[in-house]
C-alpha cells in the first residue's frame, strides 16, 4: 500500500483537506481489495457525512441510529499541529447537523 506525504494545507477544516479525503477514499476502495470488504460492526452514534461532488462538497453530522450497521465508514486520525480545529459542541450540534463549517 503506498504511504501519501503529510498535506499542504494543517487546516482539517479546508475544502482541499475534504477534497483529499474524500479523493484517498475513492481511491482506496477501486484500488485495495481490503478495503471491499464488507465487515458488519457496531457504529458509532455519529458519523460525519460527506455529501455532493467534487465541486460542491458538504460535510454533515450523521446520527446513525437510523442507519444499517452495515453502511461503508472509515475512520481517519491524523496529528494536524498545533492548529485549531472545528470542534462538536452542544451549541453547535444541531448547525452541524445541516452542515459542518468549512474554510476555502
Amino acid at each position: 500500500m503506498e504511504c501519501v506525504g503529510r498535506p499542504s494545507s494543517d487546516n482539517t477544516s479546508s475544502q482541499e483537506s475534504s477534497q483529499r479525503m474524500k479523493t484517498w477514499l475513492t481511491e482506496c476502495f477501486a484500488s485495495h481489495p481490503e478495503c471491499q470488504a464488507k465487515v458488519t460492526v457496531e457504529l458509532p452514534s455519529r458519523l460525519v457525512e460527506l455529501v455532493g461532488n467534487e465541486s460542491t462538497l458538504k460535510l454533515r453530522l450523521r446520527e446513525t441510529v437510523d442507519l444499517n450497521s452495515d453502511v461503508p465508514y472509515v475512520t481517519l486520525s491524523y496529528c494536524w499541529g498545533p492548529a485549531q480545529f472545528v470542534k462538536l459542541r452542544s451549541d453547535n450540534y444541531a448547525d452541524f447537523k445541516k452542515s459542518i463549517p468549512v474554510e476555502e
